[in-house]
């Protein structure tokens, strides 16, 4: 793969299976500027913090006042 289908593949990523998130806009800020390795690790922090529950994935929805839920 050349480094721009590199890049296109993993912003379609991105766009495909994140919700609007800061960790994602990181990512794809990074990726947009050629460094895709520094977005590579954000892609996989984001991937560790939502297998911990810390994610902000959903922080457009309404806070029910209440974690984990």
């Amino acid at each position: 793969m050349t480094s721009k289908s590199v890049e296109k593949s993993m912003i379609s990523d991105l766009l495909e299976n994140y919700p609007d998130c800061p960790q994602r806009e990181m990512a794809l800020n990074l990726v947009r500027r050629g460094l895709v390795d520094q977005a590579q690790a954000w892609v996989d922090a984001l991937k560790e913090l939502q297998f911990r529950g810390q994610s902000e994935l959903f922080s457009s929805l309404p806070k029910t006042g209440t974690r984990g839920n």
